[in-house]
């Protein structure tokens, strides 16, 4: 969300997790598929595509369609199989465990579709946490709705910087050296810090 209302030339997303690098690939794998809002979204949770007039439907459209759409064993195994060969297709170095958990993280979004909550280890879900449709229709005080999800332009922009590898999984700690290697590259590249935003590591 935030990607796609800087548009930035490049965006560095740095996480002590292996696991983040694997999550951002099958997000990676979406976009570059994808041509529409629609078609992510269905891809994503594995549902059948929406007919092409709605495919740039307004957010809250796709979403409710999503939640009334059930998946099928087709349309999942169709969505699992476009994400793994297209995230093999980038070129990285993965093992077979890599491939398995990035398939776990999809089979997560498809088992629970535009309902799934945030879960951590231990810990069951909340009441009081969004669903990811919640999360994709959000509105801000003035009544806009501004995820990437909620306009072509916005899809568009974290689209092309997918599609073009500016979209960058770092795997390290902030804590350690990790900000001085990409600064070096920020330096080697001229380019400029625009935004730096750290989530919740400030806690830790």
């Amino acid at each position: 969300n935030y990607i796609a209302q800087v548009a930035p030339s490049l965006a560095i997303i740095a996480d002590i997790r292996r696991d983040n690098l694997l999550h951002h690939l099958l997000f990676r794998a979406l976009f570059v598929e994808a041509a529409t809002r629609g078609e992510f979204l269905a891809r994503w949770i594995g549902r059948p595509l929406p007919p092409a007039a709605l495919r740039s439907a307004p957010v809250d459209s796709l979403l409710a369609r999503a939640a009334r759409t059930p998946a099928t064993a087709a349309t999942q195994a169709e969505a699992l199989r476009v994400v793994r060969e297209r995230v093999r297709s980038f070129g990285f170095t993965l093992s077979a465990a890599d491939l398995a958990t990035v398939e776990r993280f999809h089979r997560a979004f498809i088992a629970d579709g535009v309902r799934l909550r945030f879960t951590s280890t231990g810990r069951a879900p909340q009441w009081y946490y969004p669903t990811l449709g919640q999360l994709l229709a959000e509105r801000d005080r003035e009544g806009r709705q501004a995820s990437y999800l909620a306009s072509d332009s916005a899809f568009a922009v974290v689209r092309t910087m997918q599609r073009e590898g500016r979209i960058v999984p770092v795997v390290g700690d902030l804590s350690g050296p990790v900000l001085d290697k990409i600064a070096a590259l920020l330096r080697e590249r001229r380019e400029s810090l625009r935004v730096l935003y750290t989530s919740n590591v400030e806690d830790y």
